[in-house]
């Protein structure tokens, strides 16, 4: 019977800690790439300068509405962030997610 020495034990556990790195490297890939197709399915709403917008209240409780507004469409400086003018004194910077096209009654 051969005897189990060190240096077995070392390729041993090296040979494992390869076959679980292959195994994590994998589902990093297939998660990579359900991410990205996951990503290319968002549309981002599309706004043009003037458009009236509903802002998305974060804060609104029970009693209060869920969306403000209108306010005026200004400027997307860089396609996520955009400027609204909620008075003419008053402008802010919010992401795109928390707008809505505002449709008159």
């Amino acid at each position: 019977m051969a005897q189990y020495n060190y240096d077995d034990f070392v390729h041993d556990v090296k040979q494992k800690l390869q076959a679980c790195h292959e195994v994590a490297r994998a589902n990093l890939m297939k998660s990579k790439q359900q991410r990205v197709a996951q990503h290319a399915k968002v549309k981002m709403p599309i706004f043009h300068k003037g458009d009236k917008v509903l802002l998305r209240n974060e804060k609104a409780g029970k009693s209060s509405s869920l969306w403000e507004g209108p306010s005026i469409y200004e400027i997307d400086p860089n396609g996520i962030n955009v400027i609204l003018e909620i008075s003419r004194k008053k402008k802010i910077k919010v992401h795109v997610n928390r707008l809505k096209a505002y449709h008159a009654k």
